[in-house]
Formats: structure tokens, C-alpha cells, sequence
């Protein structure tokens, strides 16, 4: 299906497969149980735009804006998203469906500061680099993700999966890790932040 994005649309039910959009627009459209395959989105720029139910497999989002959209019960697999501030989407009223859930992505230099995402799944995705900062992501799902470099200060982790995660920098004494899960040898870096002695 081909799509012009410009000016207001909406979609339901679409599969929308191997379209280029880069560098376009997109002013407040809806999409409602639509699917994206391979289509590429390069510094795009959502605005007001709600995306439903939607999934998103084998796309390259990378740089792409997302001021007051809203992405409820999205899934994405494959999918790149390099250098995305999620804080800049609609989330005043939370997540009214399941949360994000990525699989297999690359998240790399992405923001979720102070974002609310219990129940996140970010799972086997490369997310380098990524601020997670005050973010709420209990119960989420880090499950063999590469989080190197990424940051975690003020971040409730309580009931996360984080086994065969890794490369991780995440302290106890700064984050809320209460029943979190983590496997060894990768969870010896909890310790590294901790005013302890290791001996043999």
C-alpha cells in the first residue's frame, strides 16, 4: 500500500511494505492495528500522530521526531529507532494498552527520561548509549539486551529482567532493583558501585 504522509490520514487494518519516507512529515495521522514492513523513516517527523496497536517489523526509524504522538500497545522487531527522544511523545495520559515492546531492535543513543513504562520489553535489542534516567521501568524486560553505556540513576528496576543481559552499569544504591532478576557473571557489576572488598 503506497501512503503519501502529508497532511492528515487515517488508517486501519493496512499493511504499508517497503516504502521510503525519508525526511517526510506526518501531521496528525491515525493508525489503528496497522503493520510496517520494511519501510524506512529517516528523520521523519511525527507530529500528533497516533500509532494503535500497531507493529513495526524490519524499519529503519533513526533520527525520526515524535512530538505529541502516541504509541499505544506498539510492538517493534528488528526495527532501528538510532537517536530517538521518546519524551517528546503524548504521554500524558500513560500507556492505555500494553507498553513499548522491542525485540531483536537497535535503540541505540535513544531518551526515555522520566518516562513511566512498567512493564517496558526490550528484549535481545542493542541499546547503546540509551538514557533511562528517573524512568519507571518496573517489571521490564531487558532479557539478553546489550545496555552498554546506557544510564540508570533514579530508575525503579523492581521486578526487571535483566538475565543474559549485558555490559550493564547499574547501581544499587542510585536505582530501586528490589526482586529484579540478573545472571552471572554479568550481575558481579552490581558490585563494582558498592564500597566493599572482593577477595578470593
Amino acid at each position: 500500500m503506497k501512503v503519501e504522509l502529508f497532511g492528515s490520514c487515517q488508517y486501519s487494518d493496512e499493511r504499508i511494505s517497503g516504502e521510503a519516507f525519508d525526511r517526510a512529515q506526518l501531521v496528525g495521522a491515525e493508525f489503528h492495528n496497522c503493520s510496517f514492513v520494511d519501510c524506512v523513516f529517516q528523520e521523519c517527523v511525527f507530529l500528533d500522530c497516533k500509532f494503535m496497536d500497531c507493529t513495526f517489523s524490519g524499519c529503519d526509524l533513526s533520527l525520526t521526531q515524535i512530538p505529541m504522538s502516541k504509541f499505544n500497545s506498539a510492538y517493534f522487531e528488528k526495527t532501528k529507532f538510532i537517536g530517538v527522544d521518546w519524551t517528546r511523545a503524548d504521554w500524558s495520559r500513560g500507556n492505555l494498552g500494553i507498553p513499548l515492546s522491542f525485540s531483536e531492535c537497535v535503540l541505540d543513543y535513544c531518551t526515555f527520561i522520566g518516562l513511566s513504562l512498567r512493564g517496558f520489553t526490550c528484549r535481545d535489542t542493542l541499546a547503546r548509549e540509551v538514557d533511562f534516567r528517573e524512568a519507571d521501568l518496573s517489571d521490564a524486560d531487558f532479557s539478553g539486551t546489550d545496555l552498554s553505556g546506557s544510564i540508570f540513576i533514579n530508575t525503579i528496576l523492581d521486578g526487571a529482567d535483566f538475565r543474559r543481559a549485558s555490559v550493564y552499569n547499574i547501581s544499587p544504591t542510585e536505582n530501586s532493583i528490589s526482586k529484579a532478576v540478573f545472571s552471572l557473571p554479568e550481575a558481579m557489576s552490581l558490585l563494582y558501585s558498592m564500597d566493599i572488598r572482593l577477595e578470593d
